[in-house]
């Protein structure tokens, strides 16, 4: 009878230099995908483009982005605004009441929200109020 020995896989020699020892073209192993599961705590709510939020609190409308670019105006607590972009907690929006673009923060460094979705009764009212405002151009 034969018997067979497996043969076992052969070290590689170390490198003279002291890098480790891997073949040439080699890439590191891959991690399995994550599965999928609840996202991850970024600091801050996720709004898609288009959607249409309410402000919790007053919220100064800035010009651009960044947190020191100028103050355009105060947007009151309960005013309607149409996400328009996202770039961290900071949001591109259009302010429903007065057709401004410009720019909120959807929260504070904290986590404390800022704004929220708005409600399906706050949706019918805007689009109760565009209404009017088709049948007030329709007049004139």
């Amino acid at each position: 009878s034969t018997s067979r020995q497996r043969s076992q896989p052969r070290a590689l020699p170390a490198p003279e230099d002291g890098s480790s020892a891997s073949p040439a073209g080699s890439q590191p192993p891959r991690m399995p995908p994550k599965a999928a599961g609840p996202r991850p705590n970024l600091g801050f709510e996720v709004f898609p483009v288009g959607s249409v939020i309410a402000t919790k609190d007053s919220a100064q409308m800035r010009c651009d982005e960044d947190m020191t670019s100028d103050r355009m105006y105060e947007i009151t607590a309960g005013s309607l605004c149409e996400i328009l972009g996202q770039a961290g907690r900071r949001l591109n929006v259009r302010d429903l009441q007065t057709g401004e673009v410009g720019w909120i923060s959807s929260a504070t460094k904290s986590g404390a929200r800022l704004v929220q979705p708005a409600t399906q009764d706050q949706l019918r009212q805007l689009a109760f109020s565009d209404d009017d405002a088709a049948r007030d151009i329709d007049e004139v």
